[in-house]
């Protein structure tokens, strides 16, 4: 049985037969226009708070930085952006206005080091990590064999009752 839910823009095709499974899918979709509002607004303010970095107006790069972090602890509350997430959007827009309140111009990201790779490990540490894939092995067959012999849950109940 195919069910159709239509939520504003979007129809939702489902192929549930349990009618909980049919709801939390229209639950999750009203979630996710939800969500979607959320991180548009986010982004308008966010775009709003660097367009006043690039004039230079303190003032107004001050107020969109309060209501963009307003809206970032909002949409944190809310579920539509992880919490660290916003801790990092946080943390690089006031980074950004401190530079502007400092005069300092907008530095860019520092290259990354290229990892250097290490050695190869000695043969003495491969040789007992294969010796502990061998004994993993063995164990897990054992326990396959006893978790045939043992009785299921409902069997048990059925035993205790009188």
């Amino acid at each position: 049985m195919v069910e159709c839910a239509s939520i504003k823009s979007r129809e939702v095709k489902t192929l549930a037969n349990i009618k909980s499974q049919i709801k939390r899918v229209r639950r999750s979709e009203k979630q996710h226009l939800r969500n979607k509002s959320v991180k548009s607004a986010l982004k308008t303010l966010i775009s709003k708070f660097e367009t006043a970095l690039e004039a230079k107006d303190k003032k107004a790069a001050e107020e969109t930085l309060k209501s963009a972090i307003q809206a970032l602890d909002k949409a944190v509350s809310k579920g539509a952006i992880h919490p660290n997430n916003a801790t990092n959007k946080k943390s690089r827009l006031m980074k950004k206005f401190n530079a502007l309140l400092q005069g300092v111009p907008e530095k860019a990201r520092p290259a990354k080091k290229p990892k250097t790779t290490k050695t190869s490990k000695s043969t003495k540490t491969k040789s007992a990590k294969s010796k502990k894939t061998t004994k993993s092995s063995k164990s897990t067959k054992s326990r396959s064999t006893k978790a045939g012999t043992k009785k299921t849950p409902k069997a048990s109940k059925k035993a205790k009752t009188p």
